[in-house]
């Protein structure tokens, strides 16, 4: 019996020791992704400005439609490395929610119209229809864009050329209720 329950300790030991080597090694991967990301800022910013630069000045059609996609795919990286960083304080506990009061509908619609280009180079028709006229909520402007954001993103993605994603804000039972509708 004493070898038998020496067992079980020594085999518990082990296990516990896997699990914290493995929590551990887990630990460094995050910490590295995230350091990358910090270091991706940087040259991502000196991207995002000369395009913002060129944006202004150029007045050629075509040129201005691939400048725009490359702040638009610069934006989307920047929010990418953004998500990178925030999962790290998720896992280490130090989120919180921050709350302030939004006008939903004018928060939406430049979500929606930052992919227009997008949906437009995938020959999507892409439209938002607001219920109300204004729509006051208070939530966390940053988990509501990341949500929206993948979402839409998504609904472009998956769908067939020529087809509509429909973005819809509305208001039930004193909520906020978001419909994304795709053909894909």
């Amino acid at each position: 019996y004493l070898r038998l329950r020496t067992r079980e300790k020594r085999a518990f030991a082990i296990e516990k020791l896997k699990t914290d080597q493995l929590k551990e090694l887990n630990d460094y991967k995050l910490q590295f992704f995230t350091n990358i990301a910090h270091e991706f800022r940087t040259p991502l910013t000196m991207i995002m400005g000369p395009a913002v630069s060129l944006l202004h000045k150029t007045k050629d059609v075509q040129e201005i439609t691939q400048l725009k996609t490359i702040y638009s795919n610069s934006l989307r990286l920047q929010k990418l490395i953004e998500e990178l960083i925030q999962f790290r304080k998720i896992e280490s506990g130090k989120d919180q929610l921050e709350i302030s009061s939004i006008d939903l509908i004018s928060f939406t619609y430049e979500i929606v119209e930052s992919f227009q280009q997008y949906a437009a180079d995938r020959e999507i028709q892409l439209e938002f229809h607001p219920l109300p006229e204004t729509l006051e909520a208070f939530c966390d402007p940053k988990k509501v864009e990341k949500v929206l954001i993948n979402l839409i993103s998504n609904a472009i993605k998956y769908s067939l050329k020529g087809g509509i994603v429909h973005v819809s804000l509305l208001q039930k039972n004193n909520e906020a209720v978001f419909e994304i509708k795709d053909e894909g």
